[in-house]
């Protein structure tokens, strides 16, 4: 019981920053109240923020210290012993997980302000579990597994589309957390990690050869490293990097997140407008032109994209001039992006038209818009080496002659 309350209890320094803080509001409320200095001084509101937020730090710091990818101690624990499934860890399966201690702060912070009306315990369980889950997408990107990473995205928009129904909204919290166990779990059954040797560091020591004994040194000590650098020549290695470009799995994830968090911001804006001027159909009428305009600079940003990628072999101005208006090879670039925005106006108006609620319309428009943009092609590589273009070449200070004598 000890080491658990050592490991989920707030350290010293957190609980001091935070007694400054909740003692400095008392102490304006109270100048305000006999002095009127603060005029408008919302005391009870400020305490309320800080409650709530200290409830999700603590969250968002629960969940840092509690996975090897993020605690350093930890992971250097995991470097340093021959961990297989199914053996035991040096905190336990608990110390991964909450556990009954997590309980006890927020409790504090609940009975510090016990007679507070803004304060109610389901929206410091929805904080606490807001800034835990929250700080697992960065731990999730780490490891790669970008699908966990979707579903809990996901779930926040959910969670915030919720928040007017606050249990709803726990609920939403508490599926979330069952992902993030599940990927806890999925994370250590892959142990040891194929990213344990961290392969950028390596490829810097190989490039550099007043290094290159220690690079070897290192590799010699991690079989990744080994097996993916030190097989390598300096050719190899000083070889360009190929752009990492967006699966189409990964493209689908993107588009429906937007599309996805699109439709919770114009869901929000018009359950507000009827309910301050009933009646009122604001979304409905915007709709179109909501769209259109997403769709245009969706085209625009990729279009431009490939336009700053390889420049056309000759001005737009040169072609009034000269009467060759269009340069097939190089103009085809605006077919992709123009035929993308086209199929997502033409889904929109249908949508619209069989009376689908404006929001979802306008979801599904930009969901479609947006993932064509990321898979059509040509994709950038193939863009820069195949068409009828001149490369933009970045300019940069010349280097030539300066180490001749």
């Amino acid at each position: 019981m000890k080491h658990t309350l050592q490991r989920t209890i707030p350290p010293l320094g957190a609980v001091v920053i935070f007694g400054f803080f909740y003692l400095l509001i008392l102490g304006l409320g109270f100048l305000d109240t006999q002095f009127g200095w603060f005029d408008g001084f919302n005391t009870q509101l400020a305490r309320t923020l800080l409650i709530l937020g200290s409830g999700f730090v603590y969250g968002g710091v629960r969940a840092w210290t509690c996975f090897p990818l993020s605690n350093q101690s930890f992971y250097n624990w995991f470097k340093t012993t021959p961990w297989k499934k199914g053996m035991s860890l040096p905190f336990g399966f608990a110390h991964m997980h909450l556990n009954w201690a997590d309980a006890i702060f927020p409790l504090i912070l609940l009975a510090i302000e016990w007679n507070n009306p803004y304060i109610h315990a389901t929206w410091m369980v929805n904080v606490f579990l807001g800034g835990y889950l929250l700080l697992h997408m960065p731990i999730f990107n780490w490891s790669k597994d970008y699908g966990l990473n979707f579903l809990l995205a996901a779930g926040f928009g959910l969670f915030i589309w919720l928040l007017q129904f606050t249990q709803w909204a726990f609920l939403a919290l508490v599926v979330m957390y069952a992902i993030a166990v599940w990927g806890h779990r999925r994370l250590l059954a892959e142990f040891p990690w194929s990213d344990e040797a961290k392969p950028e560091k390596f490829e810097k020591l190989l490039v550099i050869g007043q290094k290159r004994n220690q690079a070897a040194e290192i590799c010699a000590t991690y079989p990744v490293a080994r097996s993916t650098h030190l097989m390598k020549s300096e050719f190899e290695v000083l070889a360009p990097v190929r752009p990492a470009e967006l699966s189409v799995w990964r493209s689908v994830q993107v588009a429906v997140l937007t599309g996805w968090f699109l439709f919770i911001a114009l869901d929000f804006m018009a359950r507000h407008a009827e309910r301050l001027v009933p009646g009122y159909n604001g979304i409905t009428k915007a709709s179109v032109g909501i769209f259109l305009t997403i769709a245009g600079f969706a085209a625009f940003v990729r279009i431009v994209a490939y336009v700053y990628a390889a420049k056309a072999p000759i001005g737009y101005y040169t072609r009034v001039l000269t009467g060759n208006l269009i340069i097939p090879k190089h103009d085809i670039m605006f077919v992709g992006p123009l035929a993308c925005s086209a199929l997502g106006i033409v889904v929109f108006f249908i949508a619209n038209k069989i009376g689908i609620y404006s929001p979802v319309c306008i979801a599904i428009g930009t969901t479609l818009v947006i993932f064509g943009m990321l898979v059509v092609k040509p994709t950038m590589i193939e863009w820069r080496l195949v068409s009828h273009n001149h490369p933009r070449i970045l300019r940069g200070p010349i280097t030539i002659g300066q180490n001749q004598k």
